[in-house]
């Protein structure tokens, strides 16, 4: 019960701004984007130019963490200086809420391409937008940076260039790891650290997924469906087998994004002198 009203009493303090409000007499509120774990996001635009611009908001029932989670987003944004990812314009307070503003980046993300569109990719057209991705967060980690959310929910397309986005849960390479939830059983801690460690291989696992989620989008499921995890489902060639079992760390791991790139070009070079 008392989880319950906890929840309830956060519906209520998490409650997003209204289209049309003026927030600090500069941006006034088009729609709401969506909440996550510590932020809520909105689309605004800038009354004196008309420019739309993304402001994420910490999410008030988080209390100091989300302020602590937006304040190290911020930092983030602003050590990076890639032309695909969101630049960071300022931060303020407003009604004592915490706000980060950066570029609104008008795109489809690659969840809205499969879910959505019913957008399939082929094993080649994987392999290509896996080679850009992993570009660009190979970039990423040149900078010193981990993105540890790298879901297809924040990977944008627009006008057919890969754009990351959400470095909510970005952090700086070799920092201590944030501590475990508590509660996790032993498998869900295992895929909590593979997931969260601030190195680049959380990253490169995450990438694993991401590439499942692309080759999934053209698996037919079977009328009659046997429960079965995706090396007997998904008829893959065996090198691509292997670089997945390689980014799931099931095998040796890959040592970073330029040796998985490398792997990437290899295997798309295999498949043009077919």
């Amino acid at each position: 019960m008392l989880a319950y009203l906890k929840q309830v009493a956060a519906s209520w303090i998490d409650f997003p701004l209204r289209p049309g409000l003026i927030v600090r007499k500069k941006y006034r509120i088009e729609h709401f984007l969506g909440i996550g774990s510590y932020g809520l996001t909105y689309v605004g635009k800038e009354l004196a130019t008309g420019k739309e611009f993304v402001l994420k908001q910490a999410k008030p029932s988080k209390g100091s963490k989300a302020r602590l989670l937006l304040a190290r987003e911020a930092d983030i944004l602003q050590m990076l200086d890639l032309a695909q990812i969101p630049k960071l314009t300022e931060v303020f307070e407003w009604r004592k809420k915490p706000f980060l503003v950066m570029d609104y980046i008008r795109g489809q993300t690659v969840e809205d391409l499969i879910f959505l569109e019913g957008r399939t990719f082929s094993e080649t057209d994987c392999l290509k937008l896996m080679l850009e991705l992993t570009r660009l967060v190979e970039m990423i980690h040149n900078q010193g940076i981990v993105h540890l959310d790298l879901r297809i929910p924040n990977v944008l397309m627009k006008e057919g260039k890969l754009h990351v986005i959400d470095f909510g849960l970005a952090r700086k390479i070799g920092e201590e790891p944030e501590p475990e939830p508590k509660g996790l059983d032993a498998a869900a801690a295992a895929e909590h650290r593979l997931r969260r460690t601030p190195q680049p291989a959380s990253d490169l696992y995450a990438l694993g997924h991401f590439l499942l989620f692309l080759l999934y989008s053209a698996y037919e499921t079977p009328q009659e469906e046997e429960e079965a995890d995706w090396q007997t489902e998904l008829q893959l060639a065996p090198d691509l087998k292997g670089a997945l079992r390689r980014l799931l760390q099931i095998d040796q791991p890959y040592s970073g994004a330029t040796e998985f790139r490398s792997e990437l070009i290899e295997l798309l070079r295999v498949r043009s002198a077919l």
